[in-house]
């Protein structure tokens, strides 16, 4: 059966806001969006290029997770911090995952989306965490050592990775690095990589989006389906269930029950930041008891005023509540 994405005469109109070449030109990704839970994206080994990723998702209007997994500490509230042209930031940062791993948010999307970083080696990082639906690369090293032969890299690589992709997901790869060929040499027809599961080159796409210095960049990556066979394993999966996993350990919101989420919007709850992460009113207390009698301050980025625009957690919070099989179920007590 066609994904309900793909329109007729071959125009995409799919999720987002990016541009398609296919037969025609269209618009958005060629992804089915589950609408009942946050979208789950990786992008291993992005360095200071999360931006490249962010942005291709941060208009969707859809809630998300974005997965960032390096050996470097590439928050955006470090050096290089992501500011503005006039030194805002445009993090914040959120509590941590329970696993430790540093969690920001765009302060200005309304949109619930949250942006993990975590310090580790990609593929052992990955490879035990739960699957994504869609795998975002510009930089392979985290995989090259799979290749067995030049000719098929790109397959060699994907086949140790592809089980941790759902079905239907995509594999997007960005064209910043499209010289080197090893890491580029897809199949340009749907082709079989293991014994349950195929890709297909679906179409390239570009996007306008902002870099790590705030200016306005034109992105373009290729689209690539995962397809698995519905009578193995991977085909049999509850990926509900399984891309679940990624929310409790993650978003504190999500490892609540149903009544705690709903006693939160009847109190009308606040959002909750990081409690070492730089306030507005701390910023502007230090700004007006150190800087002023500076003669040539140096002056750190200034924080958003809220991690959350104006009523939109509480927004979160509806949602959240309208879609109860994301969080916990009530605990049952024992009877003796």
């Amino acid at each position: 059966m066609m994904s309900s994405t793909i329109e007729r005469n071959g125009s995409i109109m799919g999720f987002g806001n990016c541009i398609n070449y296919r037969q025609e030109l269209g618009v958005g990704l060629p992804i089915d969006v589950d609408k009942g839970r946050p979208l789950v994206i990786a992008h291993p080994a992005a360095g200071i290029y999360y931006h490249s990723s962010m942005s291709l998702f941060e208009d969707t209007k859809h809630p998300f997770l974005h997965v960032m997994v390096d050996y470097g500490d590439y928050y955006p509230n470090t050096y290089p911090y992501v500011v503005d042209c006039a030194n805002y930031a445009l993090y914040h940062r959120l509590p941590d995952s329970s696993l430790g791993h540093n969690v920001f948010r765009k302060a200005s999307i309304s949109t619930p989306h949250w942006q993990m970083h975590v310090i580790g080696e990609a593929y052992e990082f990955l490879s035990k965490a739960p699957p994504l639906d869609i795998l975002y690369v510009d930089w392979f090293t985290w995989l090259d050592e799979f290749i067995v032969k030049p000719e098929t890299s790109f397959c060699d690589m994907m086949s140790h990775y592809i089980h941790k992709i759902r079905d239907g997901g995509l594999i997007i790869i960005d064209d910043k690095h499209e010289n080197i060929e090893q890491w580029n040499n897809y199949p340009k027809e749907r082709t079989k990589i293991t014994n349950d599961s195929e890709i297909e080159y679906l179409c390239h796409i570009e996007w306008l989006g902002t870099n790590w210095q705030d200016e306005m960049t034109t992105y373009s990556a290729k689209v690539l389906k995962v397809h698995h066979n519905l009578e193995s394993k991977l085909g049999q999966k509850n990926w509900f269930e399984e891309i679940k996993k990624w929310f409790w350990t993650s978003i504190p919101e999500f490892a609540l029950n149903k009544s705690q989420i709903e006693k939160m919007i009847e109190n009308k709850q606040e959002e909750s930041i990081h409690h070492l992460a730089v306030t507005w009113n701390d910023w502007h207390d230090t700004w007006r008891d150190v800087y002023m009698d500076l003669e040539r301050p140096v002056l750190q980025p200034i924080p958003p005023f809220k991690a959350w625009p104006r009523n939109s957690y509480l927004e979160y919070l509806k949602w959240l509540k309208e879609h109860p099989k994301l969080l916990f179920e009530k605990l049952q007590k024992r009877t003796l």
